[in-house]
């Protein structure tokens, strides 16, 4: 028994390695194509879609636009800077006769049929084609107007944050929706957005359909409470109503109330849509792995059923594969957690009040810091200096991470062939040795072949879906093992080797004859 449970183990060594090299693959392709920024941007593009359905292709651009905010944006590339333009008078003259147009436009909408108000929006707008003439405005780019794929623009999805606040969202759609079009393009936005966010913002001032079914209903309530002439009487009524306190609350809900609702659809939609494209690209590469290296499930437990040595080693070996899988999985490890430790030492007067998981992304950090900061009423140049100092500590935190990762992958191929399992086949098509009935000819050998390579492929495919498992299932499995063996050898070395002794059966007396 313990010889099979060693052999289990074995078996489960090769698999953890296996599939925490896969682990590490899967999490430099999410980073490299930025999975979660673009999940974040197309689920933030669908909810402006819901809530304001005339948006269309705009929407997409909307949401690139806040999520490639400098205070926003996951980019090591992109600067963390605001620059702030002065233009010049002729330019100025142009932003003020927008801004006057702007509210004429206003006035006119609260009363389309007053004529003054018309005539006012009529010289407004002469005025800001005069003091357009002359006036250079720069050319924006727009935004990408479609959904993001797997391939999309990588170096426009890596300037994508990947984790933003429903407060913060609110804030930009004011600040764009109050530009005017010079403004909006001397700001890098298109000013197409402008006229979008107001419209958005209308929307979102609309009551939906559950906050008027809730004031339908305070309005039954209100009615049935009247009959009743005592105060006392009308409590009580109130007080046996089940979830009116929730009828109250969705019926006196803002326009920021029900945008946080929309929003925390679009986080959940966006973390399942992360974790589907990992847990795609987890199976291809287990596929490809399975394939390239030729591992054949029922192979290698043959192999380890006939070579003690080799399951010793593997055996032995688990206990290094336990600790380095320890460091891989640790969410403590990760680089946004570490650059904030870093961080905190050199200014702990600055620390957060409220600690994060260590899984949380550096955007997450930098935005918790940043509402930190302003908590603390930093000025807002030893602010920015104080957020620049964090991003230059993940910046060397990611690149020690990816480091370590790749002496991490060279220690577990190492530990592995070491034990006498060879990850990588010495040859092309090394581990697909010929059928022993090599001296048949003809149509029967091609059938022993035939049969042979389609043995091997279904293994192949058992070992493909096996490391399809993930890293935590293998790590864990392998653990529990380990710590099930000890128990189990004592147990055999209290087992008696022979069973008792019977005692004799007594002498039958001979029958008398």
């Amino acid at each position: 028994m313990l010889n099979t449970l060693d052999t289990v183990i074995a078996f489960a060594v090769i698999m953890t390695v296996l599939s925490l090299l896969i682990m590490i693959i899967v999490q430099m392709v999410s980073t490299t194509f930025s999975l979660r920024g673009k999940n974040l941007a197309n689920a933030l593009a669908l909810t402006f879609q819901t809530i304001d359905p005339k948006l269309g292709e705009y929407a997409h651009s909307l949401a690139a636009q806040i999520l490639r905010d400098p205070i926003f944006s996951d980019s090591l590339w992109r600067p963390k800077n605001r620059v702030q333009i002065v233009p010049d008078p002729r330019t100025q003259a142009l932003i003020d006769a927008e801004k006057k147009l702007k509210d004429a436009e206003t006035q006119l909408a609260a009363d389309p049929t007053d004529t003054h108000k018309q005539s006012a929006v009529k010289s407004a707008q002469r005025k800001v084609s005069t003091a357009r003439a002359g006036v250079i405005i720069p050319e924006v780019a727009p935004n990408r107007m479609a959904p993001w794929g797997f391939f999309s623009k990588l170096k426009d999805a890596t300037a994508l944050g990947s984790a933003i606040r429903p407060g913060e969202i609110y804030r930009i759609l004011h600040r764009v929706a109050e530009l005017t079009p010079t403004e909006a393009a001397l700001g890098d936005v298109p000013p197409e957005l402008i006229e979008k966010s107001r419209s958005l913002l209308a929307c979102l001032q609309e009551r939906d359909q559950p906050a008027q079914e809730s004031k339908d209903k305070l309005t039954l309530i209100k009615e049935v409470a009247d009959i009743f002439s005592t105060d006392q009487q009308q409590k009580a009524v109130l007080d046996s109503l089940a979830n009116f306190g929730a009828t109250v609350e969705r019926a006196t809900t803002e326009a920021y109330d029900r945008f946080q609702r929309w929003f925390g659809s679009a986080q959940d939609r966006a973390e399942q849509w992360f974790q589907t494209h990992t847990r795609i690209v987890t199976v291809v590469c287990s596929i490809c792995a399975a394939f390239l290296l030729q591992l054949d499930t029922a192979d290698i437990y043959q192999q380890l059923r006939s070579s003690p040595a080799l399951t010793q080693g593997l055996t032995k070996a688990a206990s290094s594969v336990i600790e380095e899988g320890s460091k891989s999985l640790a969410p403590k490890n990760a680089p946004a957690h570490q650059a904030y430790l870093q961080w905190a030492e050199r200014h702990p007067e600055q620390a957060l009040s409220v600690v994060l998981a260590p899984r949380t992304t550096p955007d997450e950090y930098r935005q918790a810091l940043n509402a930190q900061l302003a908590e603390n009423n930093v000025e807002p140049e030893q602010a920015k200096a104080l957020l620049k100092d964090y991003d230059d500590l993940y910046a060397s935190a990611a690149t020690k991470f990816e480091e370590a990762s790749r002496e991490q992958a060279q220690r577990l191929t190492k530990t592995i062939d070491e034990a006498g399992f060879d990850v990588v086949p010495e040859n092309f098509l090394g581990r697909w040795d010929q059928p022993a009935e090599s001296q048949v000819h003809g149509w029967p050998r091609l059938w022993l072949q035939m049969d042979h390579t389609f043995s091997h492929l279904l293994g192949i495919l058992a070992t493909a879906g096996l490391l399809a498992l993930g890293a935590p299932f293998w790590f864990n499995l392998l653990k529990n093992l380990t710590s099930l063996r000890p128990a189990l050898a004592t147990l055999i070395e209290k087992r008696p080797t022979s069973a008792p002794a019977l005692p004799q059966a007594p002498a039958t007396p001979r029958s008398p004859s």
